[in-house]
């Protein structure tokens, strides 16, 4: 097999670690900011979230081979949850955001969680792409 064939081959997970790891970054800034935020940025409270809450718990937050963040909205209370769900059914555009965002979640965890080597990925550099365009709605969204 030439190095060019070896090279396509490797930049499809490489396309889809890199948005999976940036929505991941985000997420857990956005929930430290908003930790912080709500705390007065207390640091005792802060501390211990970050610590058992934010570092190492990102993929508990989402039920990733689920069509919907409920999961996550729920993490933030009732009203909260019901606000945003209130939000996604008014916006269809946020709801396919959402669908993106879990599926690249998914493949992802595929990919790490089986045999990398042996592992493929039933999507186009392309489709990556744009998946992870459709998800960055999701993203500005929670910001």
């Amino acid at each position: 097999m030439s190095h060019k064939v070896v090279g396509i081959i490797h930049i499809y997970p490489r396309l889809l670690f890199s948005a999976a790891s940036y929505f991941e970054h985000e997420i857990c800034r956005m929930v430290q900011t908003f930790i912080e935020y709500k705390t007065q940025n207390d640091e005792c409270i802060v501390s211990i979230v970050k610590q058992k809450a934010i570092e190492r718990q990102y993929h508990t937050y989402f039920d990733w081979e689920g069509r919907n963040a409920n999961k996550f909205f729920s993490l933030f209370g009732k009203t909260f949850k019901e606000k945003r769900l209130k939000d996604v059914k008014e916006d269809p555009g946020l709801e396919s955001a959402i669908k993106s965002f879990l599926e690249l979640g998914n493949e992802r965890n595929k990919l790490v969680n089986q045999n990398f080597a042996d592992c493929t990925i039933e999507k186009t550099a392309e489709e990556v792409y744009k998946l992870y365009l459709q998800a960055t709605l999701f993203i500005d969204f929670l910001d």
